[in-house]
């Protein structure tokens, strides 16, 4: 059995990945999909975007930081389709 040892670049704090996704949604000045704000922190950091067990860790970590942005009121989310959500800022 191997075990998937996420890279170092992905550890630290919470919300050192909701740091970078404010710092893109303003960059952006439009709402965004999970999956392109996904792209870009994993671009930011060096990650290969070809890894489909990487993009999912990702994925699940920028889910849970817009989940934790969107109940303090910093972000909210539209739902463009079934699958498909666009976050940008609330107010």
């Amino acid at each position: 059995m191997v075990l998937f040892v996420p890279p170092l670049i992905l550890r630290g704090t919470p919300f050192a990945v909701a740091r970078d996704i404010l710092g893109f949604l303003r960059e952006a000045q439009t709402p965004l999909t999970t999956q392109e704000i996904t792209l870009w922190v994993m671009a930011k950091r060096k990650l290969p975007p070809t890894d489909p067990r990487m993009i999912r860790l990702v994925q699940k970590r920028v889910r849970a930081a817009l989940n934790r942005l969107a109940a303090r009121g910093v972000v909210r989310s539209e739902a463009e389709s079934r699958r498909v959500v666009r976050w940008g800022f609330a107010g």
